[in-house]
């Protein structure tokens, strides 16, 4: 072993063979503003994949959800309206609830950042959540949704709130007219936000998703995080493309990394990439690459390109362009721990996972923003870093690095409501199979050329279409037991209070909150394939009366 491999060594021993942050606990709770139809639900999901994307630990609190599991699917209209006092008492209760969930989860889950899915029309209702959740030390940041485009709210309604469970047993003229007049109930009692009256909120106000914003109060590192991210989302269509380089000369021997040129089979395909993108007719199509040779290469026939070093590969460090064998018998430390943990695993000196999607951050904002289509020609590790981020994983730490994502081969995803489209296209060029499995023998290991791929011609192999349903792991399970009602936990929380104040501590203690029921975060992974359009996630229905909350 030589010195220098001899100090990496030992340097992993102390513990320097994870890229693992600590996480702060920051306790933020994003709170969602806007009559129904105008995309909170959209956006909440949006929100909470992008934090647990960059291992923010997040929750979505749905009020919606709340009605449904403690009161019935079935409210009308009228549940809703202002003169309706015992359905007005009824959603203050769901909300003291669901505030109520959020310390816990914050207490007992370590969670970084809850999004309470709801309304919140009036300004009684946002001043008292943020008092309510002050008291245990939990900030809170303001969304609001407003949507001026007609158009866009019909399609809303259309598309996502007649498939609601309230609607299960209508028609879909009778839900579009009951959903109307709920809308209409809601806009009785509606207060926008503004810098005059809510200056003393942070918030940032977003209309027709992206046509322009108002931020007040932004403050923190967190905020100024989500704000960015809320700031680059739009409605646009457009699709983007993602596409591994051809096949290369260290994939043809085995090796992890390099900066190799194209193989004969890479070449092939760089010229099949390109006639594939000619066929999608997209004018304006930006192609990014890598900085390194060969996504270059692969891009050769294209006229414009724009390399991204934030596009590379996995940095390898010590171990690159060598074999899994080779790997195995200098660093097996190293080995043996991206086996237990590969996604926070580091190569010595170079990158684990967890690095590479925090230098894609950027990027994806780009792509978030960008209103053109994009080609991105990049490598495994980081297509699986993109491609994991269009796909709600339930546990990403252990399933992206695990992906497969085969050579040759374009993934096309298409923005549809509450999820993506995705479709895979391999353009029948032979090209060697890179992918390891989570449990690779010695033999596996040992073979410098892997299995060729099947060959298979130009067409649509597969149809992934993410809906709302794999979004429902976002979601906070909604427990109907609880060992106390809302009086009783009004009643503990009045006493913390008055015991921290005797005692001159004037920080109340969520840990006491441990004794209320709840049910346990729904981690099953759904994929829905083909015409799976069904939604759950509506959300943006319940809360707030003529009435003052506090």
């Amino acid at each position: 072993m030589t010195d220098e491999v001899a100090d990496v060594v030992a340097t992993l021993k102390q513990g320097g063979v994870k890229g693992r942050d600590v996480a702060k606990k920051r306790k933020l709770v994003v709170v969602m503003v806007g009559l129904p139809a105008r995309g909170k639900s959209y956006l909440s999901v949006k929100l909470a994949y992008y934090l647990n994307w960059i291992m923010m630990p997040t929750q979505i609190f749905n009020l919606g959800k709340y009605r449904r599991k403690l009161l019935g699917p079935n409210s009308p209209a009228q549940f809703f309206s202002p003169d309706n006092i015992e359905g007005f008492n009824q959603r203050k209760d769901l909300c003291k609830k669901a505030m109520m969930d959020i310390v816990k989860y914050f207490e007992e889950k370590n969670g970084a950042v809850a999004i309470l899915d709801a309304t919140n029309t009036t300004r009684a209702r946002r001043f008292y959540i943020r008092d309510f959740l002050g008291q245990y030390g939990i900030k809170t940041m303001y969304v609001e949704s407003v949507c001026e485009n007609d158009e866009q709210i019909r399609n809303n309604i259309l598309q996502v709130k007649v498939n609601i469970p309230d609607y299960k047993e209508s028609t879909v003229a009778d839900a579009v007219a009951d959903f109307r007049e709920r809308i209409e109930f809601y806009r009785l009692s509606y207060e926008q936000m503004s810098v005059d009256t809510d200056g003393q909120l942070s918030f940032i106000k977003m209309v027709d998703v992206g046509r322009y914003f108002v931020m007040n109060t932004i403050s923190d590192y967190l905020q100024m995080r989500i704000s960015r991210f809320l700031l680059s989302l739009h409605l646009e269509p457009r699709a983007i493309y993602i596409s591994r380089h051809g096949e290369s000369m260290c994939n043809t021997e085995g090796k992890i990394g390099g900066d190799s040129p194209l193989s004969p089979n890479g070449r092939l395909y760089a010229k099949k990439l390109h006639e594939f993108m000619e066929e999608e007719n997209l004018p304006d199509l930006r192609v990014w690459t890598s900085s390194l040779m060969r996504t270059i290469e692969t891009a050769q026939y294209f006229d414009e390109i724009e390399s991204w070093k934030a596009l590379d590969e996995l940095d390898a460090g010590l171990c690159d362009e060598l074999t899994y064998s080779q790997v195995e018998n200098d660093f097996p430390e190293v080995y043996e721990q991206r086996k237990r943990d590969k996604y926070f695993t580091r190569y010595p000196r170079g990158e684990s996972y967890a690095d590479v999607v925090q230098r894609l951050e950027p990027r994806i904002l780009d792509l978030e923003r960008n209103q053109n289509s994009v080609l991105v020609i990049c490598h495994q590790a980081v297509a699986r870093c993109l491609l994991c981020y269009f796909q709600t994983k339930s546990n990403l730490a252990n399933e992206l690095p695990y992906m497969p994502v085969d050579l040759h081969t374009v993934y096309k995803i298409t923005p549809i409501p509450y999820g993506n489209l995705i479709e895979v296209f391999p353009l029948g060029v032979d090209a060697v199979n890179t992918y390891v499995p989570r449990e690779m023998t010695s033999s596996e290991a040992s073979s410098p050329l892997l299995q060729r791929q099947e060959k298979l011609g130009i067409r649509r192999s597969k149809v992934i279409q993410m809906s709302s349903n794999d979004s429902e792991h976002l979601l906070h399970e909604v427990s109907n037991d609880s060992d106390a009602t809302m009086d009783d936990l009004e009643r503990q929380r009045s006493a913390r209070v008055s015991a921290s104040s005797s005692s001159g501590n004037l920080t109340p203690t969520p840990s006491a909150l441990r004794n209320i029921s709840t049910a346990s975060s729904n981690e099953a992974k759904k994929v829905a394939v083909d015409n799976n359009t069904s939604s759950n996630n509506d959300g943006d229905d319940d809360d707030d009366g003529m009435s003052s909350v506090a």
